[in-house]
């Protein structure tokens, strides 16, 4: 059994490129872990999203147990949509496992673990938080404390939706600072697990992906040739940087202390956003009113009025323009008050003609497409049986014979019902029908209802997206060092437990990566089980967690990050 386990989340971080960086002497404390380490693939939910793959870490359970898919979540009864959190998660998350049984634990940055929660030790919540000045602390005073003792905590830090510069250097101030607070909290509370998340390297892929990746279809554009000297090695310096605020810490270790380094899913280059919507109106599964404000704004549409418009043009300027009127928005508006500010300005959802539209998109970068059910849907239109099952098949083969114009080739390489790829007691909020796009390069997006002309098209925000693939690499007693095979997510809160002498709940869909394990541990210490489920003595799942204030500042967040 290890004494202590830290575990370090790189958030979206891929093996391939952390072993090309090691290589290349750029993480020299990271490498020299991995050199000593049990190193491979960590396999991710589908889709591959930050609150989705960090709820199976956290519970050894899949989504459709825990009930978060997405950064957002369908209003049961309507056609609008809400921020997840922590109360949105069912199922309890390991640090409630071994909290319960005794263990000291502190949890600081991982996503969905807002409000924070009392545990046997401390937490800082994560990007669900809804601002800086929200409790995002436990115990309360905690705030205080590292304020006193370390200079502060901050969840976000300065980002602009339109200045890549200030982004990064945004960045780059809370790198050292989470390092500082995460040393702190570990040497001064003791705790016996701990987990701190790295979100900025999710941010930077984002947005600079195109810069380093000469297999991104726009790494050789006079565009991105200009800028490269700029940003070609804007990733690789968030990594080093992440390297050298953790190496003081890392070298402090002793070897009784496990530690795991893994990311929740990998990143590759993003070809283009696909807007489902757009694709389901021109297809004939959704239909508009024929009032005479629905015909101008319809007009108005074809004739480029749109949200991503809007924001490329401010954003030209280089005037601030975007960022002042998100902040303006955020400081004045309620999340209703701007929905009807949108609304009227931009064809939305008030245009629908619900009676007749079959299908529809909700959220960010869920790939799936929802059945307007009568019985579900507030206006309902398709019946359940026959009807509905033809429907699902018949969009599902056109979703198959989608093609991108530019290249020729296929988009969608699988379809699925989404209850059947999302098995357990919340596969009822997954989308009607999933699908898998090429080389995971496509992302279907159904944020702002109608946010573009086109059916696919570049980013303005993102050229780097989510893969399947993550990492793992771990290291210390009991672990035998070299390349392992593929694991899943699931399987790291079941491995936690297990190294810490923890039995592991029933109901977990993970299992232990004892391949990972030495013979001797595993000889010494034997797999068990309990009989007593991590879903139960849990939050339910069904929590909002969010005043309306809270909630319009997490979805203004995510839609400066893109993902709405």
């Amino acid at each position: 059994m290890t004494d202590r386990l830290l575990v370090l989340g790189l958030d979206s971080a891929p093996l391939q490129w952390i072993q090309r960086w090691v290589d290349e002497g750029r993480l020299p404390h990271l490498g020299r872990l991995m050199s000593r380490s049990a190193t491979g693939v960590l396999e991710s939910v589908f889709p591959p999203l930050s609150p989705a793959a960090w709820s199976s870490f956290a519970t050894g359970m899949l989504p459709g147990k825990h009930g978060v898919f997405d950064h957002i979540r369908r209003l049961p009864g309507t056609y609008d949509i809400a921020p997840t959190s922590a109360r949105t998660r069912a199922g309890r998350a390991i640090w409630e496992i071994i909290s319960a049984h005794g263990g000291r634990v502190g949890v600081v940055n991982v996503p969905e673990t807002y409000p924070p929660m009392p545990v046997n030790g401390f937490m800082l919540s994560g990007m669900d938080t809804p601002s800086d000045d929200a409790e995002f602390a436990y115990p309360g005073s905690l705030k205080a404390e590292l304020e006193a003792a370390v200079g502060g905590y901050k969840v976000f830090g300065p980002r602009s939706k339109e200045s890549l510069d200030r982004s990064i250097a945004g960045m780059h101030e809370t790198i050292p600072m989470r390092a500082r607070v995460g040393r702190y909290l570990w040497e001064t509370y003791a705790p016996e697990f701990m987990i701190l998340v790295f979100m900025e390297t999710d941010v930077i892929q984002h947005k600079c992906w195109k810069y380093m990746d000469p297999a991104h279809p726009d790494y050789d554009t006079p565009q991105t040739r200009a800028l490269r000297p700029a940003y070609a090695d804007a990733i690789p310096d968030v990594y080093s940087h992440i390297d050298s605020a953790l190496g003081p810490w890392l070298d402090s270790l002793d070897e009784d202390t496990t530690v795991i380094v893994l990311s929740d899913h990998g990143a590759g280059p993003l070809r283009k956003f696909l807007y489902l919507n757009n694709w389901l109106a021109h297809n004939g599964y959704i239909y508009f009113r024929g009032s005479p404000l629905t015909r101008l704004k319809r007009l108005s549409f074809q004739l480029g009025l749109t949200p991503t418009r809007a924001f490329e043009m401010a954003a030209r300027l280089g005037m601030g323009l975007a960022d002042r009127a998100t902040n303006r928005i955020k400081r004045q508006m309620t999340r209703t008050a701007r929905t009807t500010l949108m609304q009227r300005a931009f064809l939305s959802w008030t245009d629908v003609d619900w009676s007749r539209t079959r299908a529809y998109a909700l959220g960010g970068n869920f790939t799936g497409i929802y059945v307007n059910l009568k019985g579900r849907e507030p206006q309902g239109c398709v019946s359940s049986g026959e009807e509905y099952e033809a429907l699902c098949s018949e969009i599902a083969a056109r979703l198959r014979d989608w093609r991108d114009p530019d290249t020729g080739e296929a988009i969608v390489q699988a379809t699925q019902r989404g209850e059947a790829s999302y098995q357990g007691p919340f596969s009822d909020r997954a989308p009607d029908i999933v699908f898998t796009t090429l080389d995971e390069a496509y992302v279907g997006f159904g944020g702002h209802e109608f946010a573009s002309t086109a059916l696919m098209e570049p980013s303005p925000m993102f050229n780097g997206h989510h893969r399947v693939e993550g990492m793992i690499s771990l290291s210390g007693r009991g672990v035998r060092p070299g390349r392992l095979e593929p694991s899943r997510i699931v399987d790291v809160a079941p491995t936690i437990l297990h190294l810490l002498g923890y039995p592991i709940p029933s109901d977990m869909d993970g299992r232990v990566v004892s391949e990972a394990l030495s013979e001797a541990f595993l000889d010494t210490h034997p797999i068990r089980q309990e009989f007593k489920m991590a879903s139960l003595g849990a939050t339910t799942g069904s929590g909002a967690g969010y005043t309306t204030t809270e909630e319009q500042e997490v979805i203004s967040r995510l839609e400066d990050l893109g993902y709405l």
